[in-house]
This record gives C-alpha cells, sequence and structure tokens, in this order.
C-alpha cells in the first residue's frame, strides 16, 4: 500500500509553524531572563543600600555586639561574590549567595535592635534616678546618719559604675547597676524619717489599741494605693520597685493579723510598723506625699 503523499505545501506550513512557536519560546525566555535579572538587579541594589547606608553603619558602631559584627562582615564578604557572579551573567548563583547574605543582615538586625532597646531602657532608668529627688531628712540619729552616708556613697558609686559600663558599650550590665541604685535611693524613704511624712506618736492604753489603729492606718494607705495605681502613669523599673515593696507590705500585713489572733498585739505592732513603712514608700514613688 502506497502512503499518501503530503502536499508540500502543507509541509512549508508545518514548518514555518514551529519555527514561529520556537520564536515565541525564545522570546519569552529572553523576556523571563531580563526579568529575573531586573528583580536581581534590584535586591542587589537593596542591599548595597542597607550595607553601605550610615543606619546599619551607626548601629553597628553603637554595638558591642559581636555575633552581629561577624554577621555583617560575612554578608559584606558575600555580596562582593554575588556582585562577581551577577557580572558573569552568572544570575542563578548570584540570587543564591545573595539570599544568603540578606539572612545575615536579618538576623544582624535583631541583634542590633535588641541592644538599642537595651540601651533606650538604661538612658531612661538613669534619668529616672537622677530626677528622682530625696526628701528633707528630720532628726536622725547618729546611726541613721551613717547609714544615709554610707547609702549615699554606695548610690554615687554604682552611677558612676553603670555610666562606665555604658561608656564602654555594655548596657546591659549598666541597666542593672542604674536599678540597684534607684532601689537602694527608694529603700531610704521607707528606712528614714523625712519632712514628707507624720510621724506619729501617740499614747495608747494597751497593745490592743494601738493594733486597731495601725491597722487602720494601713487599711487606709492600701486604700490610696489601689486610687493611685489606678491613675499614675510610671516606667516599668519603678512598677518592679512598688510591686516589690507592695508584695513586702502585704507579707507583714498578714503576718500582723496572725499573731493579732493569737493575742501577740505587740509583735504584731511591730510588724504593722513595717507594713506602714513599705506603704509609705510606695505612695512616694507614686508621688503622693503622707
Amino acid at each position: 500500500m502506497i502512503a499518501p503523499r503530503i502536499p508540500a505545501y502543507l509541509i512549508l506550513l508545518s514548518l514555518v509553524a514551529h519555527a514561529a512557536l520556537a520564536q515565541q519560546q525564545v522570546a519569552a525566555d529572553a523576556l523571563a531572563a531580563a526579568e529575573a535579572k531586573s528583580r536581581l538587579q534590584h535586591k542587589i541594589r537593596m542591599v548595597e543600600f542597607i550595607l553601605t547606608g550610615p543606619g546599619m553603619q551607626q548601629r553597628l558602631a553603637n554595638s558591642d555586639d559581636q555575633v552581629a559584627a561577624e554577621l555583617i562582615g560575612r554578608a559584606r564578604a558575600n555580596f562582593t561574590e554575588t556582585s562577581e557572579y551577577f557580572a558573569r551573567e552568572q544570575y542563578l548563583e548570584a540570587e543564591a549567595i545573595l539570599d544568603y547574605v540578606l539572612r545575615d543582615l536579618s538576623a544582624a538586625s535583631q541583634l542590633l535592635s535588641a541592644e538599642s532597646r537595651v540601651q533606650s531602657s538604661y538612658e531612661q532608668a538613669l534619668r529616672q534616678l537622677d530626677a528622682f529627688e530625696l526628701p528633707e531628712w528630720q532628726q536622725l540619729s547618729a546611726a541613721q546618719n551613717q547609714l544615709l552616708e554610707e547609702r549615699s556613697a554606695e548610690i554615687a558609686e554604682l552611677r558612676a559604675r553603670a555610666v562606665r559600663s555604658a561608656q564602654q558599650g555594655d548596657h546591659r550590665a549598666a541597666l542593672g547597676l542604674v536599678d540597684r541604685a534607684y532601689q537602694l535611693k527608694s529603700a531610704l524613704l521607707a528606712e528614714l524619717p523625712h519632712r514628707q511624712v507624720v510621724v506619729y506618736d501617740l499614747d495608747f492604753d494597751s497593745p490592743r489599741e494601738e493594733y486597731d489603729y495601725l491597722s487602720r492606718r494601713a487599711d487606709h494607705y492600701f486604700e490610696l494605693i489601689e486610687i493611685a495605681l489606678g491613675r499614675a502613669v510610671i516606667g516599668m523599673q519603678a512598677r518592679k520597685l512598688v510591686d516589690d515593696y507592695i508584695y513586702r507590705a502585704v507579707a507583714d500585713f498578714d503576718a500582723a493579723q496572725g499573731l493579732a489572733q493569737r493575742d501577740r498585739h505587740a509583735d504584731a505592732n511591730l510588724r504593722l510598723d513595717e507594713t506602714i513603712r513599705q506603704l509609705v514608700a510606695v505612695l512616694k514613688i507614686l508621688g503622693i506625699t503622707i
């Protein structure tokens, strides 16, 4: 059986169609390659801006984070390699390396941001420490004067050490030193008599009568603190200190109630005195003078 002959014009049309399709594919591939090259160029310019811009440079200069510095150094080296691959039109290799560069820069940025937050917290804490004015002390005994001198020297030394640590780039250590200085400074309010606090020197017929009076006074201060906390806006550092004082005051108050239930009112009154000193300190931090 003789196979039918395909007309020559049909063969020609088929060849033309295949050629057209091939040209379209070539054109599509060229367009895709051009778009990929354009995207890669955009990413390269973006990374170059990050590496050479003042933002990253300044953040790195203000930090002592060695890991962040190593990440940025590696990113710079890899970026140079990316540019070399791009110049040789090895775009896939260039983009793969560029992705590593971006990951290193992202990790370094997160580390530097954390360091920046610690630095900001330190600077705010130092301002709060310096703005905390102690009251005028009244009728201090020799032992109290000695305590005040020693505590003041310790606070000054802690502040100086904090400033030195910050100058050396260790803001985390500096923040801890400032926090400690603030706690010591605040504690003086509960430990020493000062002009803003009314010193109650009343005579009572019995320890039970004194206990009733001190309990009412402590209850009143608890109420004042509850109201003040609902209105006051205080920083995290001050709030931690307030919480610590309140915790100790509640513990002393509960202990006093337990002693009173066992008819040990004299001992209970000592615990109530501690409660009241803690609460007065809290009120002072919240800006309320008693």
